[in-house]
């Protein structure tokens, strides 16, 4: 179709296109106020070695503490697939419903990613923005206790430390969503109205 047909269509329909348009736009932006708020959390976690492994070549040393703190960090990056921890952390914050669907799902509550050798960015969405630092400190106390256990066998250990989570709405926010749903159902009536013309014009011509 050409465009001197797209725009007699607009201008035909135009009050039609602006109350389609308009309207669907507030009700999409008003229902997404109604959604209770999610919050995503994304903090880092840094691999720390505690005491020191001696090796009969000290040249290597800083070599080897390098190469087994990048293994851990790979490691501690795939143990957040194992749902034990996650349900781990949420039970320690009292958060945990036995009765819900958290458990089928544990595997996804946390994303972690490696981002550097000692490095992982870990992020996790929460309706309940109060208990977003505590799911956190509960999530490095909880592994710390179990990079812990390898201090009473090894003269070398690790810990791990956290950033400040920094805490934001997980949902669009309504001058983006405002602007996104306009541009969608304003292209969607044009395609409806252009449809109609069309199929009123086979119709006249058959």
């Amino acid at each position: 179709m050409e465009l001197k047909a797209i725009i007699k269509i607009i201008k035909k329909n135009l009050k039609l296109i602006l109350i389609f348009t308009l309207g669907l736009s507030l009700i999409v932006v008003f229902a997404n106020n109604l959604i209770k708020t999610t919050y995503k959390a994304t903090f880092s976690l840094n691999v720390v070695q505690e005491g020191v492994d001696k090796t009969q070549d000290y040249k290597f040393d800083n070599y080897y503490a390098l190469k087994s703190i990048d293994d851990l960090t790979e490691s501690l990056e795939k143990w957040f697939d194992n749902p034990d921890l996650t349900i781990e952390i949420l039970n320690q914050s009292e958060i945990l419903d036995q009765n819900k669907a958290e458990i089928k799902n544990a595997r996804k509550f946390f994303k972690a990613r490696k981002t550097a050798p000692n490095y992982i960015e870990v992020s996790f969405k929460f309706q309940n923005r109060e208990k977003i630092v505590e799911i956190s400190e509960n999530l490095v106390s909880i592994i710390n206790q179990k990079l812990g256990s390898q201090k009473k066998q090894k003269e070398v250990w690790y810990s791990i430390q956290s950033s400040k989570p920094y805490v934001e709405e997980a949902r669009i926010g309504n001058l983006k969503l405002g602007a996104l749903s306009i541009l969608t159902n304003f292209i969607i009536i044009i395609m409806i109205l252009i449809t109609r013309d069309y199929l009123k014009s086979d119709e006249n011509r058959s």
